[in-house]
Parts: structure tokens; sequence; C-alpha cells
């Protein structure tokens, strides 16, 4: 008789152990009780083919995971479990089971199993309250196939119910193929190759981790997504959704007290308003008025619930009945994304148009200012729209909220109805819920300024050029470094120079008046910062250089870092040599710092503080603090923690340098080396990448769409983007590409929603030098010694020698 071993893995407390118990002794265990490792044993028979089964439990809860895979020799069969109600218990199957019996036995079969199916639906019923949903079916089969499982099969080891089916599954292939059981030998090292193989693989799940969904965001995301896909495929098998009149809705709101609100505050609302303006996305704004009626009457009778709408013109639409068929609120707010979810499926009927005048015995009226932004693309589906509502009723004063809603194309619900399509929804969804989250996420900083008016914006500049002894410009005039190259090693051995690192941040010249301040863009645009008076009593008639950066110790904590000085309480010190500007960013941080250490109440919306700069000399000193963490490099010491790419090479005795600074220059690690081309998709979809070349003259074509390795994700962002439709095609999109020296290939980045003009051709052939040049930190840091270009030369050749090369 053939014996199959049977091992179940899967989180703690999904019903493994009862599983087994139910199977072999008939018998549901009446309370819980963890398992370290246990075996049980059974017969059974399929098509009057015998079999042994060897059944090993396993535990689920991380303190024995040193352990567990001391059972996973010669396995048949793994049992993958989760719980249906436990969605974390789904997530981890991909995340943590899946790679861990793929690393000890990669052609082991693995079943599926989702536990627990007698409490879906009580469980559909709770998750109005709770926001947690259950497992659908279909999540299921999806969750196989992308683990590569030979089956998904769902049981209940309280009612039975599919629980001898499990084990059927399990094992007709073993026992229909006659496939030979060969015994291996036991290693009497198996303890320790196997403790050593663990430990190897739980050092691959962390390097993964970090570098991929395992964040506590990407799994609320995932969560989020599966929820979401989860609620859609139970609605479309209870509703019909195969008419025009249906929408699929998301808005953004908080649930409290088992009631979702659908209300934003005003600086998320700001903050998404000026996301979504500077990322380019087609933007339509309209302006209605929304009369609500509890009843309506008309020719065909009485209606509920009915909203006719005024345009701005005064113009009337059809009365129309929305009633809403299935919604659901799912808790998904975390440290980034600040907001529940409504997901809602509803049904919009029109009535005949009006006869006559508009009745008066409406009983509210919403007056909405909207913005609709439209991503344009068959990858991204769906519209927001952000919309300023005032609220008046017959019985109560004025309300004014801000409101989020996601109305997603009518494609979106035929992809629910064919299961041929399931896969695209998913993983439409799960790149929804990363858009969402990336809208409040990325660039948070932007939501702590505001736009000024077009004549304050004009001021201001007036101000920059004046103090920059510069004409009528309308050009960012901040300082700008230019590539190192290896030629430029003798002038920084000659001269006196400080290093510093790279800021890998957000660049801004920070203008301070007696009346506020204002933040300069690249784009020469100025915002104003809320809550920062503070710095207009400290030190008035200011400006100065530096960048906003993200503190990666603490979660939404903003810091200035200054690096330079332009204007100090109405002193030009623009001529000034680099050491007399750093004493007075020096005074300004501690000037700062006494103030807020006087007056602990005060607020200020971010820290203040000045960039790092050391001697030339002191490179290796520098070096020790710019470490690399998971694929990113960060600058870090007691004051400071952000990321960096590089190393800047500053004059001592210069004054500040407007626009290229030729005696300032830039080393870049050279994955980060990048250079930006305007992209645009001409009428055969063809592309076309622009550098500048001189003034008022045409701009130079770089042919590298036969060499770009990722021309489709490419495409697909810019199609999304306003500034390329193809009645515009002529302005086309600023693109960040880098160039793969060992795949001899381009790679897309991203937009830059935050610039107009591509680069230089000049750094186009500068970027492509610097990169066949390949010059290191640890070139720099021998050169900065004083050595010669030869004697390095002459040491690599030593070294490769050495290492027999």
């Amino acid at each position: 008789m053939k014996t199959v071993k049977i091992v179940t893995v899967g989180d703690g407390n999904v019903g493994k152990t009862s599983l087994l118990m139910t199977y072999t002794n008939d018998t549901f265990p009446a309370e819980y009780v963890p398992t370290v490792f246990d075996n049980f044993t059974a017969y059974i028979n399929i098509d009057g083919n015998a079999a042994h089964l060897n059944l090993w439990d396993t535990a689920g809860q991380e303190e024995y995971d040193r352990l567990r895979a001391l059972s996973y020799p010669q396995t048949d069969v793994f049992l993958l479990c989760f719980s249906i109600i436990c969605p974390v218990s789904f997530k981890n199957v991909s995340q943590k089971w899946a790679p861990e019996i793929r690393h000890f036995c990669p052609a082991a079969n693995i079943v599926l199993v989702g536990t627990k199916s007698d409490a879906r639906e009580e469980h559909k019923q709770r998750a109005r309250y709770t926001g947690i949903h259950p497992i659908a079916c279909e999540a299921g089969v999806y969750k196989a196939r992308e683990i590569g499982a030979r089956k998904y099969i769902e049981c209940s080891a309280l009612t039975r119910k599919g629980l001898r089916g499990v084990f059927t599954e399990a094992v007709r292939p073993l026992l229909v193929s006659g496939t030979p059981q060969v015994k291996k030998k036991k290693d009497p090292n198996c303890i320790i190759s196997v403790t050593r193989e663990m430990q190897d693989t739980r050092r691959e799940q962390a390097e993964h981790a970090s570098a991929s969904q395992t964040t506590i965001t990407g799994q609320m995301q995932m969560m989020a997504a599966d929820s979401m896909f989860s609620f859609l495929l139970q609605v479309c098998r209870e509703t019909d959704l195969n008419r025009d009149d249906i929408e699929l809705e998301v808005r953004l709101g908080f649930v409290q007290d088992f009631v979702f609100s659908s209300e934003l505050n005003k600086a998320d609302f700001d903050h998404l308003i000026n996301k979504l303006d500077n990322s380019g996305i087609g933007c339509r704004f309209s302006r209605h008025n929304d009369f609500h009626f509890p009843t309506y009457q008309d020719q065909d009778g009485t209606h509920k619930r009915v909203r006719i709408r005024r345009d701005d013109r005064d113009r009337y639409e059809r009365p129309e009945v929305k009633t809403s068929l299935k919604k659901e609120d799912f808790r998904v707010r975390d440290s980034i994304m600040p907001y529940d979810v409504r997901v809602s499926i509803a049904q919009e009927k029109k009535l005949r148009a009006l006869d006559g005048n508009m009745p008066d015995d409406w009983s509210k009226v919403r007056q909405k200012e909207r913005k609709s932004y439209n991503y344009n693309t068959p990858h991204r589906p769906w519209d927001i729209d952000l919309t300023v509502v005032t609220e008046r009723s017959r019985t109560a004063s004025a309300r004014l909220t801000y409101e989020a809603e996601i109305e997603f194309h009518p494609v979106v619900l035929q992809w629910c109805r064919d299961p041929s399509k399931h896969d695209r929804l998913r993983n439409m969804l799960v790149d929804f819920y990363k858009n969402i989250w990336s809208l409040f996420g990325a660039s948070r900083e932007v939501s702590l300024f505001q736009k000024v008016s077009p004549d304050k914006n004009d001021q201001l500049q007036r101000m920059c050029n004046q103090a920059l002894h510069q004409n009528a410009r309308v050009d960012f005039p901040g300082s700008m470094p230019v590539n190192f190259r290896r030629k430029h090693f003798a002038e920084i051995q000659k001269k006196e120079y400080y290093v510093s690192e790279k800021t890998d941040g957000m660049r801004y010249l920070m203008v301070v008046t007696r009346e506020g301040v204002y933040m300069c863009t690249r784009r020469y645009e100025f915002q104003s910062v809320p809550g920062a008076s503070i710095l207009c009593h400290l030190f008035p008639d200011s400006i100065f250089d530096g960048e906003m950066v993200k503190y990666e110790r603490e979660k939404d904590r903003q810091m200035y870092l200054l690096f330079d000085v332009i204007l100090y309480e109405g002193d030009n010190v623009s001529q000034k040599f680099v050491p007399d500007r750093l004493a007075m960013i020096g005074a300004a941080v501690g000037k700062w710092r006494y103030h807020m250490g006087k007056n602990p109440t005060d607020k200020f919306p971010f820290e203040f503080t000045g960039k790092v700069f050391k001697d030339k000399s002191e490179i290796r000193d520098l070096l020790k603090l710019m470490r690399e963490h998971n694929g990113e490099r960060f600058f870090e010491d007691r004051s400071r923690h952000h990321k960096t790419d590089g190393l800047v090479f500053t004059c001592r005795n210069e004054p500040y340098l407007i626009r290229s600074a030729h005696s300032m220059y830039k080393w870049k690690y050279s994955d980060k080396l990048s250079v930006d081309f305007r992209v645009v998709i001409e009428r055969d979809n063809r592309l076309k990448f622009y550098v500048t070349s001189r003034r008022d003259s045409p701009e130079v074509e770089y042919n590298i769409e036969p060499k770009l390795s990722n021309r489709d994700e490419l495409v697909r962002d810019i199609q999304s983007h306003e500034r390329t439709r193809r009645e515009q095609r002529d302005y086309g999109t600023i693109a960040e590409l880098k160039y793969d020296p060992w795949e001899s290939s381009w790679v897309y980045c991203n937009l830059r929603g935050d610039k107009t003009t591509p680069n230089h051709i000049s750094i186009l052939l500068d970027t492509l030098e610097v990169l066949s040049e390949n010059v290191t930190t640890n070139e720099i840091t021998f050169r900065m010694s004083g050595k010669s270009n030869e004697e390095w030369k002459s040491r690599t050749e030593e070294h490769l020698k050495g290492n027999g090369r």
C-alpha cells in the first residue's frame, strides 16, 4: 500500500488541527489549543487505489519558524490553509507560506484550502460594522493560480462540508498517476541542514519584504483590493448588473459608530487638488446646483428621492432617481491613507423632462463646484471628482463640505460579469488602491503650501530678481551644479572645496517677508506656507536656498534643509563667500531653535535645519554618514535622516552663482543618473524624444525608442497626461529616463510634472560621458588626498593583479 505524506501549513488559528482531527477522528475539537507538531494517520481508497495517509500538523506561530521546516522533507502534498474570514491569513498565503514551501520543496504539490466556510455568511453581515470582508471563492481560485497550487478547495471542519474532498483531491493525482514513491535516506545532519536552510529563507523573506509589498501600507492596499474584489463578485452573483443605468463608485470619508460620512478636511482636499493639478491629468471644471425632493410627481406617478440639476447657465436637466443597490464600507485608514472608503453600486433612472417650471417644494439644495480628473487610459478606468459642496435646507443654515468621489467606467462592471476578466479586474483594483494611497502619501509636503495669486507671484519674482542682480527673468534662478567629471579632480585638488551629500528632496527657495513665508518651486512659482509666521519675526526680508525632505525616523515629519542664503534680514549676502553664508545659516537655525525652546507651545509646519558641509579632506567622515538600506541610500546623523543620491563639491571662495554654476559639481551614484526628455506620441504611435539646444532654436531629437526597455509603461503614463493629447502633440510631456550601460538600454523612470522644459543637449551628452567614466566613491576618496590620475590607475591595476584578473 502506498504511503502519502501530507503536511498542513498556514497561519495560527486558521483551523489546521481541526481539519485533521475531524477528518481522522470525526471529532471537532471543543477549544483551540495551539499546536507545536502533531501527527495523524488515516486510510483512503480512491477508485480502488488504497493509500496510507501520514498527516503532519505544524505550528503557524512565528516562535516555531525555526523548527517547522523539520517536518518538510519527503512531503508529497502540502495543504496550505487560510481562514476565509481572516484576510490577513489569506494575504500571508503568497507573502509567507508559498515562498517558504517553494524554498524547501520546489517540486511539491500544493493544494490551497479555505477553512471555516460555514462562517462566511455570518461575516458578510458583520462586515458592515467591522469593515472586514470574508474572502470570495473566486479570490481563492485566483490565489491558487498565483502561487502555482494544483487546486483550490473550501471546507468546514465544523459542518464537515467539503472536508473529505480536501484529502481526496490532494491524494487522487498521486494514486491515479501511479508515480512510484522513492524513499530517501535520512541525512544524519538533517536538523542542522534544514535549520540552516530555514535561516536562509528567513533572510530571503526579510530582504524581499523590504523591497516589495510586505510593508504595512502594501498589506493594507492588497487587503483593500481583495476585499473590494470579493464584494464585487458577490454583488455580481446576487444582482443583475447587465444594464446601462448601473454605476460603480467609491467615496472617501470616515466610518464612525457604524456610520459613513463622505467628507474630507480642507487641508487634504487642497492637497489632492494640488497633486492632481500638477500631475498633468486631464481636468474639467463644472458648477451646478442639485435640488432634492423627498417625493416628486409627474405623468408616470409619484417618485421618491428625486434630484433635479441646474447648471451654471440656469438650464435644467431631466429629473433623476438614484437607487442604491449595494454598498459596503471598508475601514482602510492607516498612517498614509487618512480615510475609509465606501464602495457602492447604484441605479440611475432618468424621468420625464420638466414640463414648465421646477417645483418649489425641494427639501435641500447642494451647490457644487467640481473638478473632474480623467486618466484617459484603459489601465486606469476611473475618474476622480473633487467637489466643494455648499448645502442649504429649509430648516438649517448653510454647511460647507469637501468631497472626493471616484467613478469607475462601465467596462469595470463588464469585467465583474466575465470570469475570464477577473484577473484583470483584481490587478486593476490593486493599481487603484496604490494610486489612491500615492495621492496622499507621495510628496505629502505639497499639502503644507498654498498657491499665491498671480500678482503676488510677480511681486515675489521681482524681489528675487533684485536680490540676485538680474533682469526681469521668469525662470528659476537657483544655483545648479554641473555633472562631475574625472577632469574636475585637478581643479578640486588645486582649490579649497567643501563637500556635502546631495540631498534627494524637493528644491525650494524660501522667501521670508514681513507678511508671510513663501516657497519658490523650480517653475519659479510661489506658494505660501501657513503657520510659519514665526520666521517673519525671527528674520524678515530673507531668502534661503534648500530642499524639503522627509525625516525618515518619524512618519509625516518634514524638514527644510538649508544649504545657502541670498538675503539675510535685509542684507544682501549673495556676493559673500561660502564660509560667511554658511555662518549665517548657522545663526538662522540657532535663532529658530532658541525661539522654539523658549516657546514650546508654538507650532511650526516643518523642521528647520542646515545641511552638513565638510572640508574635502574629510570626505571619508561624510561618506560614513551615507548608508545604504534596502536599495535606498540615506544620510543619517543625530539631527538628520533623509534620502541622498550623491555628493556636491562647492568652492569655498565663490559668491552665490545663479543657474548653472560651473565651479560647483554634483556626483551621483550611477544608478541615479538620468536625463529629462520631452516625449511626443506621433499619430502613428511612434515615440519621439527631444532635448533643448540653443535659445530660440528648435529642440533636438534623440532617437532612443529602439533601446527603450519599458516602452509600454511610458506610453501608458503619457496617454493619461493632458499635455500629450494628440491635438497638443507638439507640446509633449517631460519624462525622466536612465541609461543602463549593462543592458545597453534606456529605462523610463517617471513623468516630471514639476518641469515644462527638457534638459539641454549638453546635459544628455555629459551624462553619457559620466556613465562611461564610472567614477566611484573609492576613486573620489583616493583623489581627495591629492593623488594623481596615474596613481589611481596604478593602484587599480595592482588591485586587479592581486585578484588574479
